[in-house]
């Protein structure tokens, strides 16, 4: 992040960039920022997140009015401490999203809405427990498959649903995760990126750098600034 802005700076009227990574669902993919780049945020800097995570969506997923939530520890309103509760009301009265609420941490794989919102230090503990979580889960599946004979059946009559499962969660399928506000394209990979890794960060850096999604910011921010 901090050679990116060096480098490429801010798109204007941004006050943070953030980083927003590509999450699987039971009905498709969504958007989370920040999983790391702020861990301390304003109410502000959630509402730009929203924007931005808003148009990226529209991009990436090809939906006109992508579902925008805030994660926080319960669905009302009044939930979370001052920076959440600050945050649901800039959010609310956004016109230029689609806000749908609050959304807690155990329907955040549903598939209910297309672009999460919350502050870095949160959205990065949230993105490496589910890491640990489906590799703890992988790991116990292997460990009782060598252990069972009628588990190891059981595993190659379920072999597509596993390749199928592991091809979703894999974050190499993806390649890497977009530092959204740049003005300019920078990807950030895993720390453990492999080859395939490497070669789909470039190939979607490729495709955001042939797109219109950076001018598009720039020409919505500087829209609501001269608004």
């Amino acid at each position: 992040m901090a050679a990116s802005l060096f480098i490429l700076g801010r798109i204007k009227n941004i006050s943070r960039p953030a980083i927003a990574v590509t999450f699987p669902t039971i009905t498709g993919h969504e958007i989370i920022l920040d999983v790391g780049a702020n861990v301390d945020c304003e109410a502000e800097y959630l509402d730009q997140f929203a924007s931005m995570g808003s148009l990226y969506a529209k991009f990436l997923f090809n939906i006109p009015s992508p579902r925008v939530a805030l994660l926080n520890i319960g669905e009302e309103s009044k939930k979370g401490n001052e920076l959440s509760k600050k945050a649901y009301g800039l959010l609310d009265n956004n016109k230029a999203i689609n806000f749908i609420g609050n959304i807690e941490g155990k329907d955040l794989l549903k598939g209910i809405t297309e672009v999460v919102i919350c502050d870095g230090f949160v959205g990065n503990v949230m993105l490496k427990t589910v890491e640990g979580v489906a590799y703890a889960i992988f790991s116990m599946m292997k460990e009782q498959m060598e252990n069972d004979w009628v588990a190891k059946v059981g595993a190659l009559l379920s072999f597509p649903v596993f390749k199928f499962i592991k091809k979703k969660l894999d974050h190499s399928e993806t390649g890497g995760a977009l530092l959204v506000g740049l003005n300019g394209v920078s990807v950030v990979g895993h720390g453990r990126s492999n080859a395939n890794a490497i070669k789909n960060a470039i190939k979607f850096t490729n495709r955001i750098a042939e797109s219109d999604l950076i001018k598009q910011m720039k020409d919505y921010f500087k829209a609501i600034s001269d608004f």
